[in-house]
């Protein structure tokens, strides 16, 4: 009986150390280990795996030709779903010639988003549209975009 209740009272303060690492670790802002071993000792904290922010892989216009006047449709594709708030895409013109919006936000959990490209009345000849994530992170990605007086 003697082996029964040590183990019992061993049982009952491990329980209790595991409540208080827990409730610490909770004013800590950090998560305690679920499951410890040999080489994660008691109340050790982890924090949360930081998952990589999207960064813009695609960046298309349709049309791509367009005569001044008229208006394309933008597109930027991420790696992967935006986070909660969303992920803000830079974006910049080589000219005047076309007009963008200086930026365009990914919705949470969606992985593209489009915007509207208009070629200002007299424009001629090419200009490069410029993606990269707002935060720096990635590649910039181009597109260029053909002016002409031939497309109807």
């Amino acid at each position: 009986m003697k082996k029964h209740s040590h183990l019992c009272l061993a049982v009952l303060l491990c329980s209790i150390l595991s409540a208080a690492a827990v409730v610490h670790a909770a004013a800590d802002g950090g998560m305690l280990l679920a499951q410890r071993s040999k080489a994660q000792p008691a109340g050790q904290r982890i924090m949360p795996a930081v998952t990589p922010e999207p960064t813009v892989q695609v960046l298309m216009l349709n049309p791509n030709m367009l005569s001044p006047g008229q208006t394309s449709s933008g597109t930027v594709m991420l790696s992967g779903a935006a986070g909660a708030a969303g992920t803000t895409v830079s974006l910049t013109s080589s000219s005047l010639d076309a007009a963008i919006p200086s930026s365009v936000t990914v919705p949470s959990g969606e992985t593209s988003a489009s915007f509207m490209v208009t070629v200002q009345k007299n424009a001629q000849g090419s200009v490069t549209i410029s993606a990269q994530n707002a935060t720096g992170a990635g590649m910039t990605k181009q597109v260029t975009l053909v002016i002409t007086s031939d497309v109807r």
